[in-house]
């Protein structure tokens, strides 16, 4: 016999669903922790190859797309149109990863190899800094 007149009492727990904010906190993180994981890889492969300073220029590639906009009137925080077409397309993940995909298949050297893996990572971590695809006027997208 229970001690409340036989009925089992149970505690229900509501699960609250995920807010905007906390899936956008888990992405990022998520983000962050591919970024750190490519970077180390790529690191390692620099270290372990003895390849110098060649792979780091592609850690920086994606953002080279600044320098097209460079010149023209824009608002603090909007890129320039001119630069949006190629920001977009070198801040696009699927580019760097197909290009691992691709040399962990075809030898090219691995110069190459480090840098897409470092391109990859520069995408990644921009990301979890909240940096992604623009706008076609320049703005940052939401």
């Amino acid at each position: 016999m229970l001690a409340n007149g036989g009925i089992a009492v149970t505690a229900s727990r509501t699960i609250a669903p995920a807010t905007p904010s906390t899936v956008r906190v888990a992405r990022r993180a998520g983000w962050l922790a591919l970024g750190l994981a490519f970077v180390g890889f790529a690191l390692f492969e620099i270290v372990k190859h003895d390849l110098g300073l060649a792979p780091l220029v592609f850690l920086i590639l994606p953002d080279l797309a600044f320098v097209v906009g460079l010149g023209e009137a824009h608002d603090p925080r909007r890129l320039p149109g001119r630069a949006v077409p190629l920001y977009n397309l070198l801040h696009q993940p699927l580019l760097p990863l197909g290009l691992v995909a691709v040399l962990s298949f075809v030898d090219l050297g691995l110069v190459p190899f480090a840098g897409a893996l470092l391109w990859f990572a520069h995408v990644a971590l921009d990301r979890a800094a909240g940096y992604g695809q623009r706008t076609p006027d320049g703005w940052q997208r939401v």
